[in-house]
């Protein structure tokens, strides 16, 4: 608003000062050098201007999140938080009738109903917002469900604390959160206890050992500030190292591989199907290659779960599944 209204005066004092010079050069009131160091003084005007805008909505933008955080701050715990760890093993979980609708009214998820058993690999799919990432955002419990239940291990997922329950699973979006540190600090702020051996193991199960070998520090090499100096595939391998590194009994994906190729997308989902039978996976994928040998499948059609199977069970179906991924084979297949 403030910076159409600065626009607004800036449109006018110049408008107004060509019609008005126009006139008295036509009087022989004013030279055209008169015009010209008028024209200047009333663009010298407008840079502190731009900056007192500018200021401004700085100012606003940052009072608003102050009053987010000071809100955040007063609001009292619901629950208590639990001493003993949440998951024994890898844990089971239960959609019961779910539903949820955004504060904007926008219905996102219509009376969802599937279980998971513990250690299975499930894969979400479907077009964009279909509701795969609510999915995830509600087992985090960054939503409330508005009908229905989630159960995780049997238990009402209201009867774990959030500290506790975010803290006990590993979740990785296609949007790497990274620090201004090096490779190897980057993936074991995740586990900072953890073993040469265990670090390797991540880093071969993230395909990121060309990457540390191309280096030129290896594991110790400085990444910038958010990972800017690697490239957008390898920033979401080293957050996949990390999830890795942390070896949680639920690991949600959301979409994590995005910007990766093929191949290396496969050689990561190779080893989350080989290597992780102890802990039960979430991912929202988008290429169907790279979850066809998941335990299920659950497409999401506009907030409702429209199939559900394997692979060939739901390319059999001659369904959604199979209209998806005859696209994308076709695709291939032109490339």
């Amino acid at each position: 608003m403030f910076g159409a209204l600065q626009l607004l005066i800036v449109g006018i004092g110049l408008t107004t000062l060509t019609c008005l010079a126009g006139s008295d050069i036509l009087a022989h009131q004013l030279t055209i050098g008169d015009f010209v160091l008028l024209n200047s003084y009333l663009l010298q005007f407008t840079l502190p201007l731009s900056t007192f805008g500018y200021a401004v909505r700085e100012a606003q933008i940052g009072l608003f999140n102050l009053s987010e955080l000071l809100h955040a701050l007063s609001v009292r715990r619901r629950f208590e938080p639990i001493t003993q760890n949440l998951f024994k093993g890898a844990p089971s979980i239960e959609f019961r009738n779910a539903s949820f609708r955004h504060p904007s009214g926008k219905h996102v998820l219509h009376h969802a109903s599937f279980s998971v058993p513990a250690g299975a690999f499930v894969a979400l799919v479907g077009s964009s917002g279909a509701g795969k990432s609510t999915l995830i955002k509600l087992l985090l419990r960054l939503y409330k469900l508005d009908e229905g239940q989630i159960f995780i291990d049997g238990q009402p997922i209201e009867s774990f604390s959030e500290s506790q329950l975010r803290q006990s699973i590993s979740y990785v979006t296609q949007d790497a959160h990274l620090l201004d540190r090096s490779i190897r600090e980057n993936i074991c702020f995740a586990c900072p206890q953890a073993s040469d051996v265990e670090l390797e193991q991540a880093i071969r199960c993230s395909a990121l050992t060309p990457v540390i070998a191309a280096a030129s520090h290896g594991l110790n090499t400085p990444i910038g500030e958010r990972g800017n100096k690697l490239s957008g595939g390898e920033r979401q391998r080293v957050a996949l190292a990390r999830a890795f590194l942390r070896n949680s009994h639920l690991l949600l994906l959301d979409e994590p591989t995005t910007a990766l190729d093929a191949h290396t997308e496969a050689d990561i989902f190779k080893h989350l199907y080989e290597r992780y039978h102890q802990t039960t996976r979430l991912v929202v994928a988008h290429r169907l290659s790279a979850i066809q040998h998941a335990d299920l499948i659950l497409v999401l059609q506009e907030g409702s779960i429209v199939e559900a199977g394997t692979h060939s069970s739901l390319l059999a179906q001659h369904g959604v599944y199979a209209s998806l991924w005859r696209k994308q084979t076709s695709l291939l297949a032109t490339e």
